[in-house]
């Protein structure tokens, strides 16, 4: 029966509606960049506080009894570049200027690291080259069967999903991973083709479905995530075939929509990337943000290089990951005596005094390192206590 209701009229105009997740709100764009508001007092409340916090880091960057106590610690979570091979050639990512060596990691530069890693007490290994798709490497289900076998209690991995219909790969990560994030911009073919310079949509959607198929033919636990990269309307997204055929998975919760990873404004890696190459409702940021202490990739992600070679930040790279954030070489020094070691702390040392490397300088990435209140509070307590000493 025809109806004069507006309401009703454009739920049953928009087919995405009825599979748009309750944990999806819509908005006419969606960044990854959520800056705190600073207005008002709180404007320089906060930028008090950034100071002291700035004077108590570079103390305990230069004091070692301060720095093994508040600074250096075990590492719990490592990046690995188990590949720098990719299979798409996705617009906003810079993969195409990298001039790194195509590889996929060696087995023992692998399995060394992570025994080391286990060893000193580590918790999560993240797959996530940031020029490379984990599924592009052979020897990935080996890699992951030895970090299990050494004890890792976690392990999870991003992907394009072009591979995951290659052999028993699908079976092999319900059974081994404990979270997969699949990137994509939906599954429109020519949209794909657009955005993510391949033509793989069937591709995805066909190993995806395999992938669920097999968590629940095995009751995996396995959680198995959306990231979406759009250039379109995110409820034209969701009209998509594909979107409709996973709609009983995403009302189940076997697959979730990411509501933190759905990007339609992009980042600029370091000005690798330009407005001009971005379709549709793309956007760039292009504003750096002020750097007031050292960044919290600097302190906490540690990244395992394809050779074995180690860097910290695991995000952001200008051309090469060997670079001024190279910090050591597990092919000559066990993975805990670089982190937190002589060169790591010397880099840390630099950017505390205001000299960051090239790729930090336009990097539109930046968070402040930040520390548990009750960390603050005991270096403060600690520095006061210096000064009535003397």
């Amino acid at each position: 029966m025809a109806t004069d209701n507006p309401a009703e009229m454009n739920t049953t105009m928009d087919p995405s509606k009825d599979i748009l997740p309750p944990n999806i709100v819509m908005a006419d764009s969606f960044s990854p960049f959520k800056p705190s508001p600073q207005r008002g007092l709180m404007k320089y409340v906060r930028a008090g506080f950034g100071i002291i916090k700035l004077a108590l880091i570079r103390r305990a960057l230069n004091d070692d009894l301060v720095y093994e106590r508040y600074i250096r610690e075990n590492l719990a979570r490592l990046f690995v570049a188990n590949t720098t091979i990719c299979n798409a050639r996705c617009v906003f990512c810079p993969q195409q200027f990298h001039v790194d060596k195509k590889q996929a990691m060696p087995f023992d530069i692998f399995a060394d690291a992570i025994e080391n890693f286990v060893a000193h007490g580590g918790r999560l290994v993240t797959l996530n080259s940031n020029n490379g798709d984990p599924l592009a490497d052979p020897g990935l289900i080996d890699k992951i069967r030895h970090a299990r076998k050494v004890g890792l209690p976690v392990l999870n991995f991003s992907t394009n999903g072009i591979l995951l219909s290659r052999g028993t790969l699908v079976q092999d990560i319900a059974a081994l991973v404990d979270e997969i994030d699949i990137s994509l911009p939906g599954f429109d073919r020519e949209d794909y083709k657009r955005v993510y310079g391949v033509d793989r949509a069937e591709a995805v959607l066909d190993g995806l479905i395999k992938l669920i198929e097999a968590k629940r033919a095995a009751n995996s636990p396995l959680r198995i995530l959306l990231a979406l990269r759009i250039d379109r309307p995110l409820e034209e997204v969701m009209a998509d075939e594909g979107m409709r055929q996973l709609k009983p998975y995403l009302d189940d919760g076997t697959v979730v929509i990411d509501p933190d990873q759905i990007y339609s404004e992009m980042e600029t890696w370091s000005d690798q990337i330009t407005a001009e190459s971005l379709p549709g409702i793309m956007t760039l940021r292009t504003d750096v943000p002020v750097r007031t202490r050292p960044c919290k990739r600097m302190m906490n992600d540690v990244f395992l290089l394809a050779d074995g070679q180690v860097r910290i930040c695991a995000c952001r790279i200008k051309l090469s990951n060997y670079d001024e954030l190279v910090i050591g070489d597990t092919r000559t020094q066990p993975l805990a005596d670089i982190v937190h070691g002589p060169a790591h702390r010397a880099l840390l040392q630099r950017v505390a005094a205001g000299d960051w490397p090239e790729v930090c300088q336009d990097c539109t990435l930046y968070q402040a390192q930040d520390l548990p209140r009750q960390t603050w509070l005991a270096m403060a307590w600690d520095l006061l206590g210096g000064l009535f000493r003397r």
